[in-house]
């Protein structure tokens, strides 16, 4: 009689995080295993690196890569997606459709936590920095609302539009420039017998007002 693990909650009774974090086990456990499994079928001499793995769980895929030699090479093509769905603007429900066309397209929980890593990482090297012109604007705002007709009742709706009225955040372009001529310089990339640095700004039709 086949048994089975009570103290394991089933996968589709897990939340997201659950169904990922029950995924990276079993996937760290197949890479154990293989490994075990290695030296009884290759010579010593012999050098064999699992590079990838990718497996099912309830029809959700799940792809892994283990060589840390590819692993700056996974994260750039993290990147690229992020860079794709932010400009294509495809959300994240939309691209978890398509990632499951193909095993070789990265899963979408790998694509957001390579965001929410960009996003951290940039908000510790290129601060934001809050406003609030409220004071400034209220009284022209709220004289703005009133005698303009409303086309909806909800008043909880009008207080939140007057509340948000002049508060935003921003980052300085001095910080981005700092950030950008040091990458810069790492790379090669600036000529630092040049003391002038041309450059375009625009907006993504979208963050930028």
């Amino acid at each position: 009689m086949k048994q089975v693990n009570r103290s394991l909650k089933p996968y589709s009774l897990l939340s997201k995080p659950g169904q990922r974090n029950r995924s990276k086990k079993g996937a760290t456990v197949f890479y154990q295993a293989a490994q075990e499994q290695i030296k009884t079928v290759f010579h010593n001499d012999n050098i064999v690196t699992l590079n990838e793995m990718d497996f099912t769980i309830n029809r959700h895929s799940y792809s892994f890569t283990y060589n840390e030699n590819n692993s700056n090479t996974e994260e750039l093509r993290l990147l690229a997606v992020v860079r794709a769905m932010d400009i294509g603007k495809i959300s994240r429900s939309a691209y978890r459709t398509i990632a499951n066309l193909s095993q070789s397209i990265p899963r979408e929980w790998a694509v957001s936590e390579a965001k929410n890593k960009l996003m951290y990482n940039m908000a510790n090297q290129i601060r934001t920095t809050l406003f609030d012109l409220s004071s400034i604007l209220l009284n022209d705002s709220t004289e703005l609302i009133n005698n303009e007709e409303i086309h909806f009742n909800d008043q909880n709706i009008v207080e939140t539009v007057i509340e948000s009225v002049g508060k935003g955040a921003y980052r300085s372009i001095k910080n981005i420039l700092a950030y950008l001529i040091s990458t810069w310089v790492q790379n090669g990339i600036l000529n630092l017998e040049s003391r002038n640095i041309y450059l375009r700004i625009s907006g993504d039709s979208r963050n930028v007002g």
